[in-house]
């Protein structure tokens, strides 16, 4: 089945025939809700079933439209057959040939085009488009508008034709100061903000306890602080394309959130924003989103699976915290730091994959994951490796984190290590003997914490060597254990 974009289309008199991947709907979704609001009449694919009567459909379609409108993205070219090409085909065919505007949504990658598409995109190139990533929705669209010869309606269709410039008079249950939405007064569950309104403001929902959906217009570019702290009853958002920010405490405590679609135009999202939404089960970072922010997702308890876009450079200190279900989570090539206690009590984590590009991981990232068993490091990461599923520094001298998933009762730290960062083995409760080797100077503090079966320490040095290394607070277990010295492994 097609998608349906959000707008309706026009099955009687002139139209603009929209072509789009699919997997591009809910960015074309925001251009032609904005050019709906205008007065553009189109038409696409929704509910048509793909089949003959689709294409017999979509020929009629084409053929009968104005001119074609057409969006362009690298997704385009992952097809085996793009519909998309077959649409242009057809408006360029014989019978009746429509001119068609390029709307192009990314930088083509031109290197990476697979040679069935080499001709078809040769054909367009040169063509005039609208380069639509370069620039802000509004003046895309109204690019498009232009290209195509269409004067905007003086008032969108979404308003009414008593409303001015920037009068919410119609709205009495909303606080609008200049395009900031200050309060929300009233008490439905479901609420639709007006159109015109460019900012959430902080705490504008917050407590409202009745508010169970909320439509957000493609006028809004951020969320601020606060803006639904405490909203018990809501269960879904979907955030515009076209919002940048999501605010601290954005959706905070929001306990009956099930689900939450970010758009590729967030670049950051705020400290603690998802906190104690404690019924989402997924969550997709965009690629447009650079940092996560401190405890972003703290005691999401039943978050069990996040991917995170390319386009992430750090992860925020306890930012999946006590996030006890997750079961996978991706680290992207564009990471280059891991805040502290980023994935702390992550107790269902069974393997991590550390790419090259993170150079800086916190204290405590990954203490009391007790389903882990392996941390792999990619061979070209400058600061880390993965030796035996553990995690060391490059140079092998100081010893970051055991996997505390694994079942073995005996581990040898390795000849060379100098140093045990702190909650490198945090409640492991697995192992009874732990071999130490005579190189090691100095034991963080936590570092063995919780590790109450361990009861034998075999040392490779004397006792003298022993009592020179320097062994933080919370390590009772290495003082409780027997020393073992001159241990010849």
């Amino acid at each position: 089945m097609a998608t349906d974009l959000g707008v309706k289309v026009t099955e009687e008199g002139k139209y603009f025939f929209i072509s789009y991947n699919t997997e591009d709907a809910e960015l074309v979704s925001s251009y032609l809700k904005r050019m709906a609001d205008y007065g553009l009449p189109v038409w696409y694919d929704d509910g048509i079933p793909q089949g003959e009567e689709w294409e017999e459909i979509i020929a009629e379609k084409i053929y009968n439209c104005e001119d074609v409108i057409m969006f362009i993205s690298n997704n385009v070219f992952k097809k085996e057959d793009s519909y998309v090409k077959k649409e242009w085909k057809i408006a360029k065919g014989r019978t009746k040939p429509k001119k068609v505007y390029i709307i192009v949504l990314d930088q083509i990658d031109e290197d990476n085009i697979p040679p069935r598409y080499a001709f078809w995109w040769n054909d367009i190139k040169d063509i005039q488009s609208i380069q639509a990533y370069t620039m802000e929705i509004d003046a895309c669209v109204d690019k498009i508008l232009d290209s195509v010869g269409f004067k905007k309606q003086t008032n969108p269709l979404n308003q009414t034709t008593n409303q001015t410039e920037g009068d919410f008079s119609q709205y009495p249950d909303f606080v609008i100061e200049e395009g900031v939405l200050k309060s929300y007064k009233g008490n439905d569950s479901v609420v639709t903000i007006p159109y015109g309104v460019t900012s959430i403001g902080w705490g504008a929902f917050c407590d409202c306890n009745s508010l169970e959906n909320i439509v957000i217009p493609n006028s809004v570019i951020s969320i601020s602080n606060n803006a639904f702290w405490g909203c018990r009853s809501l269960t879904s958002v979907k955030i515009p394309y076209g919002v940048k920010t999501i605010g601290d405490y954005a959706f905070y405590r929001c306990y009956s959130l099930t689900s939450i679609d970010i758009p590729n135009s967030i670049t950051s999202i705020g400290y603690r924003a998802f906190e104690y939404c404690s019924l989402l089960t997924s969550i997709v970072i965009p690629d447009s989103v650079i940092s996560i922010g401190d405890s972003a997702f703290l005691w999401c308890s039943s978050l069990k699976s996040v991917i995170i876009g390319d386009g992430v450079k750090s992860i925020g200190k306890g930012a999946f915290c006590d996030c006890s279900s997750l079961i996978s989570v991706n680290i992207p090539d564009s990471i280059t730091s891991i805040g502290d206690c980023a994935f702390l009590d992550c107790y269902s984590i069974k393997s991590i994959n550390i790419p090259d590009s993170v150079t800086s991981i916190g204290y405590r990232v990954f203490e009391n994951c007790n389903s882990l068993t392996n941390i792999s490091v990619s061979i070209g990461n400058p600061s880390y490796k993965s030796i035996n599923g553990n995690l060391y520094s490059k140079d092998g001298k100081t010893f970051v984190q055991y996997a505390i998933g694994k079942t073995d009762t005996m581990f040898t730290i390795p000849d060379g290590v100098t140093s045990i960062c702190g909650s490198a083995f945090y409640n492991c409760k697995l192992l009874t003997s732990i071999v130490v080797p005579s190189s090691i100077t100095s034991i963080a503090n936590r570092t063995f914490y919780a590790c109450n079966s361990i009861r034998n320490i075999y040392y490779t040095g004397n006792e003298q060597d022993w009592n020179k290394i320097s062994i933080g607070l919370l390590n009772n277990c290495l003082t409780e254990a027997t020393i073992h010295y001159n241990y010849i492994p």
